[in-house]
């Protein structure tokens, strides 16, 4: 969703989702009141909350409506976990499920991805 221009001073917008309600702002009774900033603020972490909520939701999707599983372990979710893939806000989101190694298992193997480096001068020991 992206962030509208405030109305009449407010910070928040008048925006409403497909069924009508209001997404940024609740009626209490008296006056409309903000219901937070998140039309206005940019948030960088937002789009990865939203694909591990749905990551997690289709996980156990799997395991309770398909599979009728009714009491769900670790190793079970882990599993359904690995078995996810979906466009997300983010990109394609996707699990390697270990075929690649044991190293790699549990690793996100599509859309966004990054690799961590440290770096020290050889002069404090990291050598070349």
């Amino acid at each position: 969703v992206s962030a509208l221009p405030s109305h009449a001073g407010s910070s928040c917008d008048y925006e409403r989702d497909d069924g009508g309600a209001l997404m940024w702002m609740y009626d209490d009774g008296t006056a409309l009141r903000c219901g937070g900033a998140a039309s206005q603020v940019g948030d960088s972490y937002g789009p990865f909350i939203w694909d591990a909520a749905h990551t997690v939701a289709h996980a156990l999707h799997k395991l309770v409506e398909v599979d009728g599983v009714s009491n769900i372990n670790g190793a079970e979710l882990f599993s359904a976990l690995l078995e996810v893939g979906f466009e997300g806000a983010t990109g394609t989101v996707s699990f390697n499920n270990g075929n690649d190694g044991e190293m790699y298992r549990g690793d996100r193997q599509a859309g966004l991805s990054f690799a961590v480096k440290n770096y020290a001068p050889s002069a404090q020991g990291a050598g070349s």
